[in-house]
């Protein structure tokens, strides 16, 4: 059972029902078999609950919000399924170079939670809303976890990105010109992004501090 889990790259809960399927089927007991049907209704009920949370939700609870916010995958795989080319496993697992199994779980994530729906044709952008306000204590995280994206692209030299870095002196007084000339960059690169076609995923970082 737990070749064949690997072989079709089931997620957590497809594989525990696999599991519990071959365990049922060799019970010699009646309290083991029992146990077994018990276990599998339980995640039946559990897999219901779960369609009737996400299709009323309009945000994610804090505790989704430590799920999504824990590796850069989650959000690139939520934002994947904004490019209808992209609305499959397979093709986002192939796109960012991560096992299946990962963006097989990622999906169930997103589906449980809104942030995605699935259709006939495939996976799409969800109804759910996701926003992390600054003062929250999963933006240094936010941060860290792009940033080191970052790194690992420039190490790999990909074609296509774009990084600079540079250190310099200035005055009191240009330091808040600067800081002016990067948000208003940040606002006309957002009014652009709005009304843009879905057609591909790009990151933007920006840093400007003291030392």
């Amino acid at each position: 059972a737990v070749r064949v889990n690997q072989f079709f790259s089931h997620t957590e809960d497809e594989s525990r029902y696999l599991l519990l399927l071959v365990q049922l089927s060799r019970a010699g007991s009646v309290d083991l078999k029992d146990h077994c049907l018990s276990e599998m209704a339980k995640m039946k009920q559990r897999l219901l609950d779960l369609k009737k949370r996400f299709s009323v939700k309009d945000d994610l609870s804090l505790e989704d919000q430590l799920i999504y916010y824990s590796s850069w995958y989650y959000s690139a795989i939520h934002i994947m399924y904004s490019i209808p080319q992209m609305n499959s496993v397979e093709k986002i697992s192939n796109k960012l170079g991560l096992s299946s199994v990962i963006v097989k779980n990622v999906t169930e994530f997103l589906l449980e939670t809104g942030l995605i729906e699935q259709t006939q044709e495939g996976f799409r952008i969800g109804k759910t809303q996701i926003y992390l306000s600054n003062e929250s204590p999963l933006m240094k995280r936010h941060h860290h976890t792009w940033r080191n994206k970052a790194c690992n692209v420039i190490d790999n030299h990909l074609e296509g990105s774009f990084h600079f870095s540079t250190v310099y002196s200035l005055s009191k007084e240009d330091v808040t010109k600067v800081k002016d000339l990067l948000t208003k960059c940040i606002e006309k690169s957002r009014a652009i992004v709005k009304d843009s076609k879905e057609e591909e995923v790009h990151v933007l970082t920006m840093d400007f501090f003291e030392l």
